[in-house]
């Protein structure tokens, strides 16, 4: 009775929704820029999505992905490639060797590539990654058609990187 009236004080979200900023709500404006920031968001996300699909659609499969995700792996010390384009280095070279050469299917590739990448490493006191042996190999192979015994290839490619060499 002698005090000032009281002034009941309400919470916080019943005034403001927790998305609206309380300046703009005060000043009736609010409708208006959600309505527009919605728009933006949704046209947005249908750019992002139609780009996607667009690319997603007009890029390759790669081939024997699984082999070119573990040599990926096995020179990155663990890491996961980020996309395709870390695994399409692999493919190439893998793809001519494997559709070039004689007695070899893919796994057997795989871990020649890792064994010799290795063993070029250790003998030439230098880092070889299984990739700078599939490229090295791949390059010495000079056929177009047919398969071909490719022993010999790999001793020189593995004796180049040892070296220094490509």
């Amino acid at each position: 009775m002698g005090g000032p009236p009281s002034i009941p004080v309400w919470p916080a979200h019943l005034y403001f929704p927790r998305h609206a900023n309380p300046r703009i709500c005060a000043l009736g404006v609010h409708a208006r820029y959600s309505e527009g920031v919605r728009a933006g968001l949704v046209a947005l996300l249908t750019i992002a999505y139609l780009l996607t699909v667009d690319l997603a659609a007009g890029a390759e499969a790669i081939p024997n992905r699984h082999q070119m995700e573990a040599l990926y792996v096995i020179d990155h010390h663990g890491r996961n490639p980020r996309g395709e384009a870390d695994l399409r280095l692999y493919s190439a070279p893998f793809q001519r060797i494997v559709t070039r050469c004689s007695k070899l299917n893919v796994d057997l590739l795989t871990n020649m590539a890792i064994w010799l990448a290795d063993k070029a490493s250790v003998m030439g006191g230098r880092r070889v990654s299984s990739l700078m042996m599939l490229q090295s190999i791949a390059r010495r192979i000079t056929w177009e058609k047919g398969r071909q015994p490719c022993s010999g290839i790999y001793d020189q490619a593995e004796g180049h990187l040892e070296a220094g060499d490509p």
